[in-house]
């Protein structure tokens, strides 16, 4: 897991809101991956409000991901454990808003109305954001490392990342299984692309690293 950030929903292709598709996280021990249906991304006959109201979310997140959303986490980054701005939305008891809370205005004021009833959104969108533009960041710089075999791939990898590169291991598999990286050692579980709960890799593959 990327340091300092909670496990977060994540989608093949990108990282995706945990409130709105429920069932991918990354931990040191499992992986879970239940794809994004293209539905989420379109009006549906007989949809249920929730998941009309659930589609509205990821629409208005993708719309207003950039720039809103990725320059705030940018500009605020080295503020974004204060603890100014985790508290219940709106100003504070001497009138000023946070920049999370002048933030939140802002996407509300774009539409993003939903922040309003729902105080804990903002928050898990932020989580969203800024374990995405990580994981971007990882994969960048993992391209690097790939070989022909796990073995020399692995060496590559831990050479540059150090004693790290266990709180990472499961971005490690996640980037091979995203990209269709072909080892024969590695073997994921396709039930687990459908099925919530079922694991990508086993848990053993964890433990011996």
């Amino acid at each position: 897991m990327v340091h300092g950030l909670p496990g977060v929903a994540i989608i093949r292709g990108h990282v995706a809101p945990p409130y709105a598709t429920g069932s991918f996280l990354l931990s040191r021990f499992s992986i879970q991956i239940q794809r994004l249906d293209s539905r989420l991304f379109r009006e549906e006959e007989g949809a249920s409000p929730a998941q009309r109201s659930s589609e509205q979310r990821v629409r208005k997140y993708s719309e207003l991901k950039q720039p809103y959303f990725t320059n705030f986490i940018h500009t605020t980054r080295e503020r974004s454990g204060s603890s100014d701005d985790a508290g219940v939305p709106g100003p504070r008891l001497d009138g000023v808003y946070s920049e999370r809370e002048l933030f939140r205005e802002v996407l509300i004021r774009k539409g993003f109305d939903e922040l309003e009833g729902l105080p804990s959104l903002l928050d898990k969108l932020l989580q969203t954001t800024a374990f995405n533009s990580a994981y971007l960041g990882f994969s960048r710089e993992l391209t690097r490392h790939i070989r022909t075999d796990l073995a020399d791939t692995l060496r590559s990898w831990i050479e540059e990342a150090g004693t790290t590169f266990r709180s990472d291991l499961a971005l490690f598999y996640y980037y091979l299984w995203e990209n269709d990286v072909a080892f024969p050692d590695v073997q994921f579980n396709p039930q687990a692309v459908s099925t919530s709960g079922v694991p990508l890799l086993p848990i053993q593959v964890f433990g011996m690293a």
